[in-house]
């Protein structure tokens, strides 16, 4: 009988979870990496019960278009590297794609965001990996996690 096995996707997601968020100020630092590699200069930060139950993360960066947030959740999606050797001039925080599919992999995520030159904005909920909405909104510019 073999003995190796390949994991299921739901515990090889938690697996990853674990080596980026080990607590909720990993989330928050990596959501910060993000507003401002987005270009926020406004950035609001609401945690409960130390970030346990409810974190909120407010920027006025340059959000995330409607066709691109469903694929921004996905393991190794980024939009700040293509080939290897981009990986020599990375001038941002966060590049390698990890954060927000952890993030999504571990908790309930509901995100609004706007882009300035669209006329509406996004609301996107996922949880545990699995979109549970993705509808037009208004919002302001920027993007709340």
């Amino acid at each position: 009988m073999s003995e190796i096995k390949v994991l299921s996707k739901e515990v090889s997601e938690l697996i990853a979870a674990g080596e980026v968020i080990d607590r909720p100020a990993s989330i928050i630092k990596e959501l910060l990496e993000n507003a401002i590699d987005a270009g926020a200069n406004v950035i609001t930060v609401e945690i409960k019960n130390g970030g346990r139950t409810y974190i909120r993360v407010t920027d006025n960066g340059k959000g995330i278009s409607k066709d691109d947030l469903p694929m921004a959740f996905l393991r190794h999606a980024t939009s700040k590297i293509s080939v290897k050797n981009d990986l020599d001039s990375i001038m941002t925080l966060g590049f390698r794609g990890e954060a927000l599919a952890s993030i999504c992999a571990v908790s309930k995520v509901d995100v609004l965001t706007k882009r300035p030159e669209e006329d509406y904005g996004t609301h996107y909920v996922i949880e545990g990996a699995v979109e549970k909405t993705c509808e037009e909104c208004g919002c302001p510019d920027g993007t709340t996690f």
